[in-house]
């Protein structure tokens, strides 16, 4: 099955299978719920703020699919039939197993550090504040990136691909899961108690992910994980509240929320004005 198909026979049904049941369990166990969002009793704040949403995911999304999987997916077929990069260089005896988890890692670790440049230097956080420019915080915040920063992904993505040497149809089944692993840290679902410290030793939870969404600068620059959490214990940047007394978490950038608030308009040209 070539890329492109595994990315619309397996990709977009299991994506929009997640989105629901996410979206379902988001009413029946809220994390941070309704009156944290500053939605509750407010419809139509929150349509205008899920419409407002739903445009910024169907620009990026239509630059994804016309421009950032052909590109990437190129790039993946033409180093991994020259037995180019990493996997390239492993012992032909490596199980097939081995080398799928060291392509899963590598690119995991990528997106760790791509999410973390994309914090410190100033261009690229121009485009990746409309991210964090929401002053709530759902499932459908995991779609709303600004076009500009999918696109610029790609000058990124591109040599790691090449470098690792993974295959395009490794590389499409990566981008399933990571965008998966996306839909779930960003969705307001609250987790059993035991399950959410499994996959907390494991995974990126929504309950760890919606520290990194906090107005608070220091919890903001922290938790740049993916799908492995360990990436931020590695580098010392992982964070939670545990402390009793501690506040609830705020969501947003201060300073942004009105201009957030203004318009579908006011969105696609933050990365080009300046704002508090």
């Amino acid at each position: 099955m070539t890329p492109s198909r595994i990315m619309a026979r397996v990709g977009l049904p299991l994506l929009a299978g997640a989105f629901v049941a996410l979206v379902i369990a988001e009413h029946m166990r809220p994390l941070r719920g309704g009156d944290a969002r500053g939605e509750r009793g407010r419809a139509g704040a929150r349509a205008r703020r899920l419409a407002r949403n739903a445009a910024l995911a169907a620009s990026s999304g239509a630059v994804t699919a016309l421009v950032v999987y052909p590109a990437l997916f190129a790039v993946a077929r033409t180093s991994s039939a020259r037995g180019f990069g990493l996997l390239g260089l492993l012992p032909e005896r490596t199980p097939a197993i081995a080398r799928v988890g060291i392509a899963v890692l590598a690119l995991d670790y990528s997106m760790y550090l791509w999410h973390r440049a994309n914090h410190a230097a100033p261009l690229l956080w121009r485009f990746h504040r409309v991210h964090h420019a929401d002053a709530a915080l759902d499932t459908s915040t995991a779609f709303r990136f600004h076009a500009g920063e999918v696109l610029m992904s790609v000058a990124y993505r591109a040599p790691v691909v090449a470098l690792l040497g993974v295959s395009a149809e490794l590389f499409a089944a990566f981008e399933i899961a990571l965008e998966l692993a996306t839909e779930l840290q960003h969705a307001d679902v609250k987790l059993p108690a035991r399950l959410e410290r499994a996959l907390d030793a494991l995974l990126v939870t929504p309950s760890m992910h919606g520290t990194h969404h906090s107005d608070v600068a220091s919890e903001t620059d922290s938790n740049w994980s993916v799908i492995f959490s360990f990436w931020d214990r590695l580098h010392g940047t992982y964070r939670r509240r545990r402390r009793p007394g501690e506040s609830p978490i705020a969501i947003g950038l201060p300073g942004q929320r009105e201009a957030a608030a203004r318009g579908l308009g006011a969105l696609f040209t933050m990365p080009f004005r300046r704002v508090p």
